[in-house]
């Protein structure tokens, strides 16, 4: 029964039976416990809910239901064990047990949190005959199925893990809050794995649509019992109606014991081959023919959810509840988009039939389109290879062009220097010292894993992330899985020369075994093709960065607890399972880094250690110990342990990630590039991947031909403020800067490094409000010379040039030895007729190198 409701939505219109308190009965002075009842608000087959305020403000409060005046003995049993349950078991998409006790008037009762919103019941279509229904067209889709979907499974998987089975699975046993937020409710049946039955010989508890056959059949429940439950309510959100669905029960009994059914694809069109295989898995008659259990489970759904990044999981479900048809029409927008690149590549690779399967889906969203009915003609014709000049690049996932502003009045022209603008130019220095000094990429999302691979953690320390063997509350081993594969896209350069330039040369010792790749094959950078590849000879040299950010500090723990979510919660249920299964041994890597992350470090390291020696052959283990060493500031012990991971496997993007970063920080920068480059083939969402790649193009002078892999980044995290202004710092056009500054702005008001760049922009673009914008920049940097500079060139190229000598004054008094500040202020004094200071400049900006000051020199028949 739903225990959190939504009042407007619903209310009981049950008559009350002998004793009952209703909502028109309630004296104003019932209490129970600490709780004043104000309303009953729900109602199921033994117990009741009620509205209650207590210490700590509103919650629900649920009080079984007496029949003919009496509370019989299985009801009783029943809430115990839903106690028993809540208060065993937390997980945020998991109602939360508040409190409990017994009333002597009125027996037992439990307080859980009050939540606004909806059943999934309610956002489906009504059936034939009753109102309601928010889903649109046959279902809420596989998107917004998905979406929803996974929340449930989550928390369905920490139930599993703490050997449990919930038994009672469906629509109406899940709230959506006005927040977003998902949350599985009522466990009244919820039963441990080692428990008997509390149903009667016979009879069944459950609801029988959800049911799975070996339950259907009095045998004892199992989580994959749950796993089919949880396929049912798949299938229905997607397309409105229950894959078993008769006119008669006995007739639907018979089906789910048959397991006959529709497939999903044949009842929707836009229905994916993966999603599709995946809930005909949880569909299978048979269980041992299902995922094994929620977590299983879990990890197929976070590999098909590839449109947004985990951080997007409230603000989707927000949109979905408020406006599905908005929302629907949105998810429509992209996956036209990735089906018809993936279809013209499929008809240009000459696979015909690929191409109009993936025409056909894309047309399941946008029946009448008419490039896609186009696309579908010249697919039928068969294949094509269009030359380069007719290909056209993906879509920018950047900000729309604005409009061209208003022509400006003719304002007297000011000089700049070899035709760049005054400032530094593009290849040479960053204008933007902020964006070179700030960069420290997000943790990343977790990213897309090849085909059958796990799951993996992301780090937020940098941009190192762990990546284990087995399951802490919710997580896996090896490749990222919140996202499923994009669409492949063109290569610049065969995966088997950049394999070549990161792999050592010496093999594997005879003690390992290299895992087989055919399920995670090399794939190419989707989105990035237009990104241009760095010629070998500018990656040599590089600065060594420092891993400060990545070696822990005093008083830290090797593994910060925040990885894992609850490290307690992570280490029993890695106990749990290797009670079952002593010999898996990447579940005791797991145990080890849950016991690193309590600060049981003495223990922690002795399993690591244990392991290192018995089973060499396990590949977690040494990402692992990478990523301890490097925590531990053993650096060069931590690459030799990536060495090891990559070799078993090498499609493993998180050691690939991970000895990247840690390559370019201690400026080996040919082969950090090599390495990301590689990882970004395997897990091509990886936000600290893009953003480590994106930073070598602007330290070798190709800031702007890394547009594509900060597009990318701003595509899976719009709302990442430090991605919007990295996507100004890339884009020559000064009103596309100014747009992606904007959205950095309307995310992070006040923003500093926001702020300092369209001052940059503004002045560099000479633009009137130049000015304004530099002034504001300086209260939030007063100590940035450069944007005193700035100012100072905004100053200038309005005619100001006293107030501009004054900023340039400032910049240089702090950056003496500038070239290009010398360079800038020489122009300001010849402007103002100061010959002799303006000269003295322009001679010491040549005298450090600068090209366009010892050119200007020429031109004044002055050898340089």
């Amino acid at each position: 029964m739903v225990v959190t409701i939504f009042a407007s939505v619903r209310r009981t219109g049950t008559a009350p039976g002998p004793g009952t308190m209703t909502s028109s009965t309630l004296p104003s002075d019932i209490r129970i416990g600490a709780y004043q009842l104000r309303e009953r608000i729900g109602e199921g087959g033994f117990a009741r809910v009620y509205h209650a305020t207590g210490p700590g403000g509103d919650v629900a409060l649920k009080m079984l239901a007496p029949i003919d005046g009496t509370l019989e003995d299985d009801a009783v049993r029943r809430f115990e064990r839903e106690i028993e349950t809540l208060a065993r078991v937390r997980h945020p998409n998991l109602v939360a047990l508040l409190d409990h006790g017994v009333d002597p008037a009125h027996g037992p009762w439990l307080a859980m949190p009050l939540l606004v919103g909806l059943t999934l019941r309610d956002l489906l279509p009504a059936p034939q005959g009753r109102q309601g229904g928010r889903g649109g067209r046959g279902g809420l889709g596989p998107e917004g199925a998905l979406r929803l979907t996974l929340p449930v499974v989550r928390a369905l998987g920490a139930m599993h893990a703490a050997g449990l089975v919930h038994r009672d699975l469906k629509p109406e046993n899940v709230i959506v809050s006005t927040r977003g937020e998902v949350t599985l409710v009522d466990l009244g049946l919820a039963i441990g794995l080692e428990q008997s039955r509390l149903t009667q010989a016979g009879a069944v508890a459950g609801s029988i649509p959800y049911m799975a056959a070996e339950r259907i059949e009095g045998e004892a429940p199992l989580p994959a019992s749950d796993v089919f439950s949880i396929g049912v309510m798949l299938y229905e959100l997607c397309c409105g109606a229950r894959p078993f669905a008769r006119e008669r029960q006995g007739e639907e009994v018979a089906a789910i014991l048959a397991g006959q059914h529709e497939p999903l694809a044949a009842r929707d069109r836009r229905v994916s081959p993966a999603l599709d295989a995946l809930v005909e898995r949880c569909l299978a008659p048979r269980p041992a023919d299902r995922p094994v259990d929620a977590h299983e489970l879990a990890l197929g759904l976070e590999e098909l959810l590839d449109w947004a990044p985990p951080s997007a999981q409230r603000p989707e479900v927000v949109a979905l509840l408020t406006d599905p048809r908005t929302y629907q029409e949105a998810r429509a927008a992209e996956r036209v988009d990735t089906l018809s690149a993936q279809a013209a590549r499929a008809r240009d690779a000459g696979d015909t039939f690929e191409a109009l399967a993936l025409l056909d889906r894309a047309l399941a969203y946008r029946p009448d389109d008419p490039a896609l009915l186009a696309a579908v003609e010249e697919a039928s014709a068969g294949p094509s290879t269009p030359p380069p000049s007719s290909s056209t690049p993906p879509r920018a996932a950047g900000p729309a062009h604005p409009a061209q502003p208003t022509p400006r009045p003719a304002e007297p022209e000011r000089r700049t220097l070899g035709g760049v603008p005054l400032a530094r130019g593009a290849l040479g220095r960053r204008v933007d010292a902020h964006a070179r000094t700030e960069h420290a990429p997000t943790p990343r999302p977790a990213a897309p894993p090849s085909p059958g691979r796990g799951r993996a953690l992301a780090l937020g320390l940098g941009a190192l992330a762990l990546a284990l063997a087995a399951g802490l509350g919710g997580w896996w081993l090896r490749a990222p899985a919140d996202d499923a594969e994009p669409p492949p896209e063109p290569l610049e350069a065969t995966p088997e020369a950049e394999l070549a330039a990161a792999t050592p040369d010496a093999g594997p010792p005879k003690t390992e075994t290299r895992l087989p790749t055919s399920g995670a094959p090399a794939r190419p950078l989707p989105g990035l093709d237009t990104l241009p590849p760095i010629p070998p000879g500018e990656l040599e040299g590089g600065e060594v960065l420092g891993m400060e950010d990545n070696v822990r500090q005093d008083g830290e723990p090797l593994v910060p607890p925040r990885m894992i979510g609850d490290p307690q919660a992570a280490l029993a249920r890695v106990d749990a399972h290797l009670a079952a299964h002593p010999d898996d041994h990447p579940w005791k890597v797991s145990r080890a880094v849950a016991q690193l992350a309590l600060g049981q470090e003495e223990a922690g390291l002795a399993g690591l250690a244990e392991l290192e020696r018995s089973h060499p052959e396990v590949q977690a283990l040494w990402g692992v110990l990478g990523y301890v060493r490097m925590r531990q500031g053993r650096l060069e012990e931590a690459e030799a342990a990536f060495d090891r991971a990559i070799r078993l496997d090498p499609a493993d993007a998180t050691a690939l990630r991970n000895r990247g970063i840690l390559r370019h920080r201690l400026g080996r920068r040919p082969e950090a590039h090599a390495d990301l480059r590689r990882a970004l083939r395997y897990d091509p969402n990886d936000v600290n991947a893009l953003a480590e790649l994106a930073q070598i193009y602007e330290q070798v002078g190709r800031g702007p031909e890394a547009r594509p892999l900060i597009e990318r980044i701003v595509r899976l995290q719009p709302r990442n403020v430090q991605a919007w202004v990295d996507l100004s710092v890339a884009q020559p056009d000064p009103d596309e800067a100014l747009a992606s500054l904007e959205r950095a702005l309307a995310l992070a008001p006040g923003y500093p490094r926001a702020l300092v760049r369209r001052c940059a922009v503004l002045a560099r673009a000479q633009r009137a409000e130049g000015v304004t914008a530099c002034t504001r920049a300086m209260e939030v940097a007063p100590d940035d010379p450069w944007v005193r500079m700035h100012r100072g060139l905004a100053h200038y190229h309005q005619g100001q040039n006293e107030a501009a000598l004054v900023d340039m004054d400032a910049a240089i008094e702090a950056i003496p030895n500038d070239p290009v500040m010398r360079t800038n202020r020489y122009l300001v004094l010849q402007h103002l007729g100061r010959t002799d200071g303006a000269r003295n400049d322009l001679q010491a900006a040549c005298a450090m190198d600068h090209e366009p000051a010892c050119n200007e020199l020429r031109d004044l028949g002055v050898t340089p």
